[in-house]
């Protein structure tokens, strides 16, 4: 759910909430240097690297 805020797509999850879970939609709408996101330490260490700002600003 915090890629889903902190890359700004929280309006448009609200839309479908009610039948996609957030792990589903972060992989269909989610994206870092060309790869779909993967529920992986290392997608988060990829995108975000060292600066994790983004993610903690979106809590």
């Amino acid at each position: 759910m915090l890629l889903i805020i902190s890359d700004g797509l929280a309006g448009d999850y609200e839309k479908v909430e009610s039948v996609v879970k957030p792990k589903a939609f972060a992989k269909e709408h989610t994206w870092c240097n060309r790869k779909r996101y993967e529920h992986s330490s290392r997608f988060y260490r990829n995108c975000h690297g060292s600066d994790c700002g983004k993610l903690i600003n979106a809590i």
